[in-house]
């Protein structure tokens, strides 16, 4: 009891911290940069998170448990002190961070009004309400872990494995995402990541109960089974044999790679809805407003376990004798799921697209169709060369990539280039912007080839011809 005394003050205090800290990153970190701040943050968090995991799963495997004889409760002893460690230095790094000084304001109202005012806004209630959803809607399929066990029986090893996959899926696309979002803005990017997220629910609709390696199971799959056994035999000898070796429940291929594509999308809208509120809370009572939008998610998203415990008991009780296509007995499992792309596509969705479009943010459908003509990982490697302490040649290099992409998600970034100090780096500059030749790189080529002191009138010529839009005719003709 203790223990679990402990555990709750411990979580207690840390969300009562909470607010205050979103509250400080929202003053402290720029508008123009939130979304890449909150997605490399993740990245590195998932990153940490996993070498914590494994190097603490290390050092309890090497001491003897304490229930066993002989057994020390050292390995946890030192876990726990690594832990207190590193939450010391985490304190003593933040109190060197630089901050201006900040005037205390005069309470004006009493408490409840100070609690009720954040959700008179708007913009910031539909935000609320939609991630609180969201978190319940989440919750939902929460005890799938349960069923994997019951009726596939999954080892706990091998749901780890899937587990570390959507970290994987989260860390690698966490840094991709953030400079999306700071390019078609968070109300944009979160209803995409809500349209696309729910779709990896459909992977509990196919499950199988038998074993299978990687070839069995995409075997007799037209162009997909062929492919990976072609890859397979790229590594002759004792790689290929391990990897025909590694035979696993059905459900467990099937999430290790869903899951990728799931912690990539999920750990979407968790970046969107950290980038919405650092931009909607307002200045003034900034930190109460970070803790009614919190408190409200929590208590709302905590329902989501308790229906979906109330629903496994209930078909526990009043079993369903149902077999699917797939041969599998339908399952509470199977509800939950179907409950939560429901509640995620027509609630949240709905609710986040009553948010108001930010200046000079693009539409859902641009925006969305920005997002899947390109590759979002390439393109933000591109993007940071281009402003990181490179040579020329790498940051050219990365401005002829984000043309070959033609995704306008770039066209900003490309128009800063127009001025670099490297003659090839503007040159790559501008031909992107007419292999884009989106309206707004159109008009920022049109702008400087006007310019009666510019030395570029020859290579933004060229990109108008590669462009040919009919706005770019007056220009030359005026030229």
């Amino acid at each position: 009891p203790g223990i679990v005394w402990l555990a709750g003050v411990s979580s207690m205090l840390a969300q009562g911290v909470a607010s205050f800290w979103f509250s400080w990153m929202a003053d402290l970190v720029p508008a123009r940069v939130r979304g890449r701040f909150w997605g490399r943050r993740q990245s590195l968090v998932v990153a940490s998170s996993l070498v914590a995991t494994a190097g603490a799963g290390y050092l309890l495997d090497a001491f003897p448990s304490p229930r066993e004889p002989g057994g020390t409760w050292t390995g946890f002893v030192i876990v726990f002190a690594i832990a207190a460690t590193l939450g010391v230095v985490d304190i003593v790094v933040h109190m060197w961070v630089p901050e201006p000084k900040t005037k205390p304001q005069e309470a004006s109202m009493n408490l409840l009004n100070r609690i009720i005012e954040p959700m008179r806004d708007r913009n910031f209630r539909y935000l609320t309400l939609a991630m609180g959803v969201c978190g319940f809607a989440v919750s939902l399929p929460v005890l799938g872990i349960i069923y994997l066990k019951q009726d596939f029986a999954v080892t706990y090893s091998q749901l780890a494995v899937i587990s570390i996959a959507a970290s994987i899926g989260t860390m690698i696309f966490g840094y991709a995402w953030g400079y999306v979002m700071d390019r078609i803005g968070g109300r944009a990017f979160a209803a995409i990541m809500l349209a696309l997220a729910p779709l990896t629910g459909l992977a509990w609709f196919f499950l199988k109960d038998y074993q299978t390696n990687i070839i069995g199971l995409f075997e007799g799959i037209r162009w997909i089974g062929p492919g990976v056994q072609g890859l397979v035999a790229l590594f002759p000898g004792k790689i290929e044999t391990w990897i025909c070796d590694q035979v696993l429940p059905q459900p467990i291929w099937i999430f290790m790679f869903v899951n990728i594509a799931s912690g990539a999308l999920f750990g979407g809208i968790g970046l969107s809805q950290f980038s919405l509120l650092s931009s909607l809370a307002p200045q003034k009572g900034g930190s109460m407003a970070m803790a009614v939008h919190w408190s409200v998610v929590g208590l709302i998203s905590s329902a989501g376990a308790v229906v979906a415990g109330k629903l496994m008991d209930f078909m526990a009780a009043n079993p369903v004798n149902i077999i699917m296509g797939t041969g599998t007995k339908f399952a509470f499992q199977h509800i939950l799921v179907a409950a939560m792309m429901l509640i995620m596509w027509f609630v949240c969705l709905p609710l986040i697209l009553k948010i108001r479009r930010g200046k000079g943010e693009p539409r859902i459908s641009e925006a969305f169709s920005q997002l899947m003509i390109t590759s979002p990982i390439r393109v933000a490697t591109s993007i940071h060369a281009m402003g990181a302490p490179v040579t020329r040649v790498e940051r050219a290099m990365a401005a002829r990539n984000l043309g070959a992409e033609q995704t306008a998600l770039a066209v900003a970034d490309l128009i800063e280039k127009i001025d670099d100090a490297s003659a090839d780096v503007r040159e790559e500059a501008i031909q992107a912007l007419g292999l884009i030749k989106s309206p707004e790189a159109i008009n920022a080529l049109i702008s400087r080839f006007e310019d009666p002191n510019t030395d570029l009138a020859p290579q933004i010529a060229r990109a108008f011809r590669i462009a040919k839009d009919p706005l770019c005719v007056p220009a030359l003709l005026r030229g």
